[in-house]
């Protein structure tokens, strides 16, 4: 316990150092979220916390360093806590939101008494050191938010594109966008063009179809905003499968976006846009076009990528 400065200044004085950040971490979550709930904030949040678990173990000899992190760590800490806890009072069942609550408050103090038995295991039992043990919670943290975030895709990627990834990459559309009902296709060499729908569409669904990612069926369980098609689509079969995915995805207000990737076979790309051409849905191909934009700030020139995204309607046939 000594690496962490604890019998120089006291644990109150890191605890105060925590808290402090936990205050501005739920300040920032709530000035960056508006009027609307964003628990994939909590997603980006929780990769700095197992960052930062990390970091307290590198910079353990130096009690400046800990302070600075500990207090970085409570910010990001109620960052990750408060979008968390607002969705759940505000999607919870109105007749129930208190037993909901509640059971979330069990939970949470649940985890409090695991945490306490962990701190015993590795501090008592297996000899780690305070500083080793924040390194092992950085590596878990890590690992359950990499799963969490795959689980809730769905908030994850239209947070990311919206407020971080657009900053680099700003998309646009020309045109009205496509209905909800329209099923779009994409064909490009670059997953960053498909991320970049999620800014138009936050509902979006993509299909992955052939060989790209074969060898991972787990991604149907694992990132739900991205599921694999199937991979033969020539026979009346494979059609059959891939219709019955897209119309149940649609069916709980789904966009769904077919992404083919450049480098698979031709044979392949023919059959899903033959597949999708024939359909009774209708289908819109996705052409972007990537181009640089000069812009001025403060009297100095500097350019901005920009992607432009044209829907080209395809009428649906019986």
């Amino acid at each position: 316990m000594q690496s962490l400065g604890l019998t120089e200044v006291g644990g109150g004085y890191l605890f105060l150092a925590m808290a402090v950040g936990i205050a501005i971490g739920a300040v920032l979550a709530g000035q960056i979220s508006k009027d609307k709930v964003e628990p994939g904030l909590s997603c980006i949040t929780g990769f700095f916390v197992a960052l930062l678990f990390t970091a307290l173990y590198l910079f353990s000899w130096s009690l400046i360093a800990t302070l600075c992190i500990l207090t970085l760590l409570g910010m990001f800490g109620g960052a990750f806590l408060i979008p968390f806890d607002s969705f759940i009072q505000l999607n919870s069942p109105h007749e129930r939101r208190g037993q909901v609550i509640a059971a979330n408050n069990f939970f949470s103090f649940i985890g409090v008494l695991f945490a306490a038995i962990a701190l015993y295991l590795f501090s008592e039992k297996w000899g780690f050191s305070a500083s080793s043990g924040f390194f092992i919670m950085g590596i878990i943290m890590l690992v359950v938010n990499i799963g969490l975030t795959g689980r809730l895709s769905t908030f994850f990627f239209p947070f990311f594109v919206k407020r971080i990834l657009k900053r680099f990459r700003a998309p646009v559309h020309k045109a009205p966008l496509p209905s909800q009902t329209t099923i779009l296709l994409l064909e490009s060499n670059s997953w960053l063009d498909a991320i970049l729908l999620f800014a138009f569409f936050p509902n979006l669904k993509i299909l992955v179809p052939g060989i790209l990612l074969r060898n991972f069926p787990w991604v149907n369980g694992f990132i739900d905003s991205i599921q694999l098609a199937p991979q033969n689509v020539s026979t009346l079969k494979g059609e059959n499968k891939l219709f019955s995915r897209i119309e149940k995805l649609q069916a709980k207000g789904n966009t769904v976006c077919v992404f083919v990737h450049k480098n698979n076979e031709s044979s392949l790309i023919d059959a899903y846009k033959k597949a999708l051409k024939t359909s009774a849905f209708p289908v819109a191909f996705v052409h972007g076009k990537k181009e640089k934009i000069e812009m001025k700030f403060l009297g100095k020139r500097w350019t901005k990528k920009q992607i432009t995204f044209q829907f080209e309607q395809e009428h649906s046939k019986e």
